[in-house]
């Protein structure tokens, strides 16, 4: 996972990263989107059309961030897509926890 997806997207759903990202790694979840790490390449696109600045790459995240990209890892790991090319439609699912419900 090379960019993650945090607080400032949910209730947003704006999906500009996803229409820009060359590698379709980016999914709807129900309150915000999320990057595959199996997927993405690095490249910036999503981080550069976000509205709202909600995509920050890894080596520079917020520590506040952290639990959007574990969040991120563990759906990805438990839709068993680890390693790439990754074919899920509609919402993703999301596991109950305590990260916040409004941006």
């Amino acid at each position: 996972m090379l960019h993650v997806v945090g607080s400032p997207c949910i209730d947003v759903k704006d999906r500009a990263c996803m229409d820009e990202c060359p590698a379709d790694a980016i999914y709807q979840g129900r309150r915000q989107a999320f990057i595959n790490p199996a997927e993405c390449i690095g490249c910036g696109n999503c981080a550069l059309v976000c509205p709202v600045g909600a995509i920050k790459p890894l080596s520079s995240l917020p520590e506040t961030w952290k639990p959007y990209e574990r969040r991120a890892r563990s759906i990805f790991e438990t839709l068993g897509a680890t390693t790439g090319g990754t074919t899920f439609e509609g919402t993703l699912p999301e596991p109950d926890d305590d990260l916040p419900l409004a941006g």
